[in-house]
């Protein structure tokens, strides 16, 4: 063990990992279910402080989402990095309070743990994504956590994720185990039933398409393919949904530029039958998108963003359609494509192709939208994996503290 259990009385766990990889749900998939007394902590490095800083912010996401997977506490602990920080660690009410461990998300403020786990996302291009997490936020958040992790050599090591076993290796890592994506275990985002019935009342029988957490320059594009194809499908609607809300009177003001009827949802509107773009600018609502169009396009992906999570969509039963630039879950899209279970677009011109074949051909969206589920099935099964990995060294744990208070 690296941390002396006659200064700490419970198993100290990090996990690590870049941006969208899947840590609070690895946290949460570890809380929900069990007895045992768990103290979580998101921690975030800020090189602007002077001293620990420790919070119970009730409306960060995180900080929920333990406290509902099971978390009998829940902190925000920010700390600066030039410091040994040790000492005020260990003083802080995420310490002082009893429980049988601590799990600290991102940022580590501590050199030794009893255990550390990496969850990492897929690879793209090679290793050019591990490059890439490594640069995105900071050296310290990425290649630190993960290096400093691989040559403890007395460190209990197990490495969870699917960044390729090779150039783990050549990091240090002596046991590697490939999992899978966590997020491919996660529950398809769930819709209000009365939202759902209100929405597809006013819709109608009419064609739907859709556009997913878009970024700016990609409404344009969905603007102008929508423009192109309403000669062939007169009552065809588009849903818009901003990956961030507060752009949606922009979107709008795009539409209405381009001569289209607008309704936007966060002022209570719903789409009449004159509508053509209908902007979902609100939070939480992508299940009901995703149960109201058959073809949906996946945002971030035309811009060099990384891409969004087709997941949800593909569970859903939507025929996807995404951009080149799909790095954040390159493995996912790669196996999509290879299985025709999503298409890849360069252009307006080549999404309005698209758009019209799958509006026109019923059968081959569908079988599109099959093969897209059958995929997301078939990776399916990282969570049971990742536990099981877990499992011996939580044991070990366990052990340990009933021989230390026998």
């Amino acid at each position: 063990m690296l941390i002396s259990t006659a200064v700490i009385e419970r198993a100290l766990i990090h996990v690590a990992g870049p941006a969208r990889s899947g840590k609070t749900a690895f946290i949460e998939a570890m809380l929900t279910g069990s007895d045992a007394l768990v103290i979580a902590a998101r921690c975030v490095r800020d090189d602007t402080l002077r001293q620990f800083r420790e919070t119970t912010p009730g409306s960060h996401p995180e900080l929920r989402r333990y406290r509902e997977a099971g978390a009998i506490g829940a902190a925000l602990l920010t700390f600066p990095g030039d410091a040994d920080l040790s000492d005020s660690f260990f003083t802080t009410d995420v310490m002082m309070d009893y429980s049988k461990a601590v799990v600290l998300e991102g940022d580590s403020p501590l050199r030794f743990v009893d255990l550390r786990v990496f969850v990492a996302p897929p690879p793209a291009e090679g290793h050019q994504l591990f490059v890439r997490c490594t640069h995105e936020r900071g050296r310290y958040a990425r290649e630190s956590a993960l290096e400093q992790l691989l040559r403890q050599p007395d460190a209990m090591v197990d490495v969870l994720g699917v960044i390729g076993g090779a150039r783990l290796g050549e990091l240090g890592a002596s046991h590697v185990v490939t999992t899978g994506d966590l997020k491919l275990d996660g529950q398809a985002p769930p819709a209000d039933r009365a939202k759902l019935a209100a929405l597809q009342a006013a819709i109608g029988g009419r064609a739907i398409i859709a556009a997913a957490s878009t970024h700016a320059g990609e409404e344009t594009v969905m603007v102008e393919a929508h423009r192109r194809l309403r000669g062939n499908f007169p009552n065809l609607l588009t849903l818009i949904v901003p990956r961030h809300p507060a752009r949606g009177i922009g979107v709008a003001e795009i539409a209405r530029a381009a001569g289209l009827n607008v309704k936007l949802r966060s002022r209570g509107e719903l789409p009449d039958p004159v509508t053509d773009i209908y902007v979902a600018d609100t939070v939480g609502e992508l299940g009901l998108v995703y149960r109201l169009a058959p073809i949906v396009f996946i945002g971030g992906s035309l811009i060099e963003h990384g891409g969004q999570n087709p997941i949800e969509p593909a569970k859903l039963g939507a025929a996807i359609l995404h951009g080149p630039h799909v790095w954040n879950f390159a493995e996912i899209y790669g196996a999509l494509d290879r299985a025709h279970g999503a298409e890849t677009v360069t252009d307006a011109s080549k999404l309005t192709a698209a758009l019209g074949a799958m509006l026109a051909q019923p059968e081959m969206r569908c079988r599109v939208a099959d093969a897209a589920r059958a995929i997301v099935d078939s990776l399916s099964g990282a969570l049971e994996r990742t536990l099981h990995s877990l499992d011996p060294y939580l044991m070990q744990l366990r052990l340990e503290r009933r021989d230390d208070n026998a």
